[in-house]
């Protein structure tokens, strides 16, 4: 057979010569059925020329292989570049929001407002500033504040009768305080109704000295105050108030419960006992109604069925006896 110098691939129809290859195709490594390998010198040549393709290949790989290391590179130096860019955009994101304005509640309506405000947009009630010098948090007490006297765990002041939970609770301050300015404001409201009342106090007076004389033998010497459905019974001196006395849970229930209570005093009425009658005198924080009629500190004579009303909360019945 007449040696071919090329042939065409029975698979992949690639014309390449024979020689190099042992008669393998160089694109699919197909072998052709036509190829006859050299005998003597024309093997050797043949062997040669092979050794030297596959030379040549393994040059290709080295350099597949510098490529491949080349592009690991490339990607190695674009992934450094890419996590250095989502450092950056992160520490962008990471920029602080300008703080929102401050805010306050009103005390009046509740409503959130502006912190530099001076009145309520809402309900139009002067704003009270904040006092940040003030503690949230509850305070250990060792003597009453009112008083002085020395204290443990109790809820209220044994010798006055001070809610000392509440003042835990407000920080050391007296609940009685923080109403001041507000009792100023009512006293004022109450000195036109006070000299009503001292006139019709004096008119009352005038009467009782005359019928005095008629019910001598009558005169009562001491008063029942019911408070809650319960009797208690006052003398010439006593006196009554949110004490830690036998009467106080029925007081404070009288009142609405304990933070209704807060507002009446520990010395809220004095007892005294006059050769025409009981007297009694207001002489607490919040004040007292006799009967409807607002006392404003004035000693009445008081009379059996009368009502007290003590801060506005706590309404009592009078016996007398």
């Amino acid at each position: 057979m007449a040696e071919q110098t090329e042939f065409s691939c029975v698979s992949c129809e690639t014309t390449f010569d024979p020689s190099p290859n042992g008669g393998f195709c160089p694109n699919c490594n197909t072998p052709h059925p036509d190829y006859e390998a050299p005998s003597g010198d024309d093997a050797d040549s043949s062997d040669e020329e092979s050794e030297t393709a596959d030379d040549a290949a393994d040059d290709e790989d080295d350099l597949e292989v510098e490529y491949d290391e080349g592009e690991e590179a490339e990607t190695d130096d674009e992934d450094e570049a890419e996590t250095d860019a989502d450092g950056e955009a992160e520490d962008d994101g990471d920029t602080p929001e300008e703080d929102e304005p401050a805010t306050i509640e009103c005390q009046s309506c509740d409503s959130t407002v502006d912190a530099s405000a001076a009145f309520c947009p809402n309900c139009g009630e002067e704003l009270e500033e904040a006092d940040e010098s003030e503690a949230d948090e509850s305070v250990e007490l060792t003597e009453c504040p009112d008083c002085g006297n020395s204290i443990d765990e109790e809820s209220f002041c044994p010798s006055c009768g001070t809610d000392l939970d509440a003042i835990r609770e407000s920080g050391g301050v007296d609940a009685d305080d923080e109403e001041a300015a507000d009792e100023a404001v009512d006293d004022e409201i109450g000195d036109d109704e006070a000299d009503d009342a001292d006139d019709e106090t004096a008119d009352d007076d005038a009467s009782d000295d005359e019928a005095s004389d008629d019910d001598a033998d009558d005169v009562p010497t001491e008063v029942t105050l019911e408070i809650d459905g319960e009797p208690y019974t006052f003398g010439d001196g006593d006196v009554f108030g949110r004490r830690d006395e036998e009467w106080l849970a029925d007081l404070v229930s009288a009142s609405g419960g304990r933070e209704e209570a807060r507002y009446l005093s520990g010395e809220h009425l004095e007892f005294a006992v006059e050769d025409d009658g009981v007297y009694v005198t207001d002489v607490s924080t919040n004040g007292t109604k006799r009967n409807g009629t607002a006392m404003d500190g004035s000693e009445e004579k008081l009379e059996d069925g009368d009502t007290l009303e003590l801060a506005g909360r706590a309404e009592i019945d009078v016996k007398l006896s």
